[in-house]
């Protein structure tokens, strides 16, 4: 294949502004990305807490907003509807976490 006498090259996956897309134009790669950086995020976020020693729901839920929040839907506008459950199961993780109820807590007593 080739453009403007350029051969291109064909690959199944291709990273561009942070955002994984793939030959099959699902986005799942790039919801199990997202995904995977919100729990880095999560990590985060927990050690800020940890160390300050915070407290305040407010401040926790401001961290949150601005942290983990952001972390996960960048990009979502892309493969947000097909893959939902990746964002809710994500953002219950941390609710579960920043409540201190076990992590086998039901997601629907978080939410």
């Amino acid at each position: 294949f080739s453009y403007d006498n350029t051969n291109l090259e064909i690959v199944k996956t291709f990273t561009y502004l942070g955002i994984k897309f793939s030959n099959s134009g699902l986005f799942l790669q790039a919801s199990k990305m997202a995904s995977n950086k919100c729990l880095a995020a999560i990590a985060a976020v927990r050690q800020i807490l940890i160390s300050t020693k915070c407290t305040t729901w407010d401040a926790k839920m401001l961290l949150y907003n601005n942290i983990v929040k952001n972390t996960l839907l960048y990009g979502s506008e892309i493969w947000s509807l097909r893959y939902f459950d990746h964002i809710e199961k994500t953002q219950v993780k941390f609710l579960k976490q920043l409540l201190g109820v076990p992590l086998t807590t039901p997601g629907y007593m978080v939410r």
